[in-house]
């Protein structure tokens, strides 16, 4: 068996931009915020997504993600096919990020050459579109952003009917009419 060293999470894009609500000014300012690449392979890192899924009680994509980093844990799947991100406020220490911080995740498949596959996009509940008084909001298209930039590659992804006008405001098309599956080209 090789034994490898792994650090956990990694900074990588640094002050991207979601919106936070200022009290004072009663409108939405810009706030920057990181992404990082955790490391399903670290145990520190799947304790936080097992965290998370545990607070987001409301979340419907959390479980699964947090099932498929637990996988990764196990060995049960490749980690090479897969990536973990997440958005966080965090400033420093992205190798121990602290639950709270972390406002939202998503989980790609990378098994394709040409493509890579969202399999699933959660945002934390209190942020999510449908909640009135949220303190940040962007948090899902900042992910979005970040993929298209990160990776270069066509996205491919299978929507359900509550979120499809999120992704084609997005620029996802639409593969077949009547169907759920979108894909984002780079170039458009």
């Amino acid at each position: 068996m090789i034994n490898s060293i792994s650090f956990g999470a990694k900074l990588v894009s640094c002050g991207d931009t979601i919106q936070q609500f200022d009290w004072l000014k009663r409108s939405y300012t810009p706030a920057k915020v990181n992404i990082v690449e955790l490391d399903a392979t670290d145990f520190y890192d799947m304790k936080v997504v097992r965290e998370v899924a545990k607070n987001w009680k409301d979340a419907k994509y959390i479980d699964s993600i947090s099932g498929i980093v637990n996988s990764i844990f196990a060995r049960f799947i490749d980690k090479t096919e897969h990536s973990i991100y997440a958005v966080t406020t965090q400033k420093k220490n992205h190798s121990r990020l602290k639950t709270k911080k972390i406002l939202g995740l998503a989980e790609i498949n990378t098994s394709k050459e040409d493509n890579i596959k969202l399999d699933f996009l959660q945002v934390k509940p209190e942020y999510m579109q449908t909640e009135k008084d949220r303190k940040y909001r962007g948090i899902g298209q900042c992910l979005l952003n970040f993929l298209k930039k990160f990776h270069k590659k066509s996205i491919f992804l299978h929507s359900d009917y509550s979120v499809t006008p999120f992704y084609e405001k997005n620029d996802f098309e639409v593969l077949e009419p009547g169907k759920l599956d979108y894909i984002w080209k780079p170039g458009k």
